[in-house]
């Protein structure tokens, strides 16, 4: 499993095609006012740094799930690689 982190919406919009059904995909910094575009459809299993959400007043519309900093370190341990896409 790769780990794919997307700092804005142009980044995920850009490279999220790129990911395998296996990888998993994790908005983060301002990646996260993707979840405020009407027209956004996430993925299943997409993933969102809560931290990031909280701080830039963002409640989710979408469904997504969210994670903390720990999680998202666990992640990167538990994957092969990581990719960051900006």
């Amino acid at each position: 499993m790769i780990l794919h982190t997307f700092n804005s919406p142009e980044a995920f919009a850009r490279h999220s095609q790129r990911a395998a059904s296996t990888d998993q995909l994790l908005l983060i910094e301002d990646g996260v006012f993707c979840l405020v575009d009407p027209a956004f459809s996430p993925p299943a299993g997409l993933l969102a740094l809560q931290e990031d959400l909280e701080l830039r007043g963002i409640t989710p519309s979408q469904t997504v799930n969210l994670i903390s900093y720990k999680t998202w370190v666990d992640l990167v341990v538990q994957s092969q690689h990581t990719l960051s896409w900006t």
